[in-house]
Parts: structure tokens; sequence; C-alpha cells
């Protein structure tokens, strides 16, 4: 059977969607996901969206040559506003910033309601969509690092749920669930160097601003090398 030629990080996502009747592919692109899932059992319907006409005209491509237009359509909306209540049991939201993807998310609380999990791949500000997650009672299952040649991206699984905050540092700012990942030293290794780099730039700057920022970075690159330590020695 053919299928699409998914990257690791779209087969990544893909992976981690549970089986359900509809899932809806937020900022869908080619469909890829969405046809994949199709073709594999995985969902019977899937809704492939985007906020702009040239993502939805390939989309609609694509899904006529695997012949799944009677299980895949296209919807040309923003964010989750093309989605009614009890319409899609799964969500994907994979390649947009972190920022983005909580105002996304905040913006459909009514439809969110009804969804059973969130699979979600933000670029950027990973900690913002851990802090939203948990601050609108749901539970981060998973969470894995994917490479894709010099690239590594995040993929957050969520259900409904609420839970505790007991050690904010590990569970939004790092990610508990990132612990056991392979990648995780590597992960550590490459923050901690973003800190330097950053505080490197603000030698020299005398502002109040920019005393603050390098001794919270200071603050933040103990921790981290705390955390990193303790990893290191389980």
């Amino acid at each position: 059977m053919k299928q699409p030629d998914l990257s690791p990080r779209l087969l990544a996502i893909a992976h981690h969607v549970k089986p359900c009747h509809t899932v809806a592919d937020i900022g869908t692109d080619h469909a890829y996901i969405p046809i994949w899932l199709t073709l594999n059992g995985i969902v019977q319907h899937a809704i492939a969206a985007d906020v702009k006409k040239g993502p939805i005209q390939r989309a609609k491509a694509n899904i006529a040559s695997y012949d799944l237009s009677q299980h895949i359509e296209t919807r040309l909306g923003d964010g989750l506003a093309v989605l009614a209540p009890d319409e899609a049991q799964g969500v994907i939201i994979a390649g947009m910033g972190g920022i983005l993807t909580c105002a996304l998310l905040q913006a459909s609380q009514a439809v969110l309601k009804t969804t059973q999990q969130l699979i979600l791949q933000p670029m950027q500000a990973q900690e913002e969509v851990r802090k939203w997650l948990f601050d609108n009672a749901w539970h981060i299952t998973q969470e894995m690092l994917v490479k894709e040649g010099d690239k590594r991206y995040h993929i957050i699984v969520a259900r409904q749920g609420l839970i505790t905050i007991t050690n904010a540092l590990i569970q939004i700012e790092i990610g508990e669930k990132l612990l056991n990942d392979p990648f995780f030293g590597e992960y550590m290794q490459a923050k901690m160097t973003e800190f330097e780099k950053i505080m490197t730039q603000l030698q020299g700057i005398r502002t109040a601003h920019a005393v603050l920022r390098r001794t919270a970075l200071q603050a933040q690159l103990r921790a981290y090398q705390e955390v990193l330590k303790e990893w290191r020695n389980t």
C-alpha cells in the first residue's frame, strides 16, 4: 500500500496519535499526517485545516492522490476555530511557535472540552506550552525529542486531567518526561550553551534590565547544571 514518506518528525507525531474516530490536524500543510493515520487505520476520519489557501490546495491534491477524499476533509480557517465541539477526539498542532500554539488552544476552550488528546510539536517556547497545559487541566502523558538532521524537535502528548506542580523547574521549564529521553543530555547541554551565549552578549551592558537578566540566567544555568549532574548520577 502506497504511503506518504513521512520525515522522522512527522512520523513520530503520527505514532503518538491514539486510535479515535476523528483527528484534526491544525496547520496541516501537505496533509501527510492525516493521510498516514487514515491509511493505517488509526482514525476513520480526519480534518486537515490550514489558515492559508496554498497549503489547503496542496492538501486536497495529496488527499485525492491517495483516494481518501471521502475520509479526509480540508478546512480553511484560523486554528481550532474550524472545529465544533464533539467533532474531533484528537487534535494535532505541529510546526508552530509555542506562544502561537497556546493562543490557538486558549481561543477554543469549548472545542477542547470535548477533545481527548492533544499532540503538540511547538518549535519554540515549549515551557509556555507546558505551563498552559498544566494551568488548563491537561496532563502531559508523554514528551520526547526527535532529531531530524541537525535539528531537535519536541513532541508533547497530553490528555485531560489536573496534575499538581511540585517542581516547576522540572515539570514546566525542562520537561519531566524528558528525563528518560535518550537525547536529554544533549538537549540540556544545548540549553546551557544558549544561556551562556546570552550572558556573554549581556556583558558590559549596565542597564538595570540587563543586570537582572544576567543574574536570572546565572541562576537558571546553575539549576540546569544541578539537574544534569543528578541525571548523570542516576
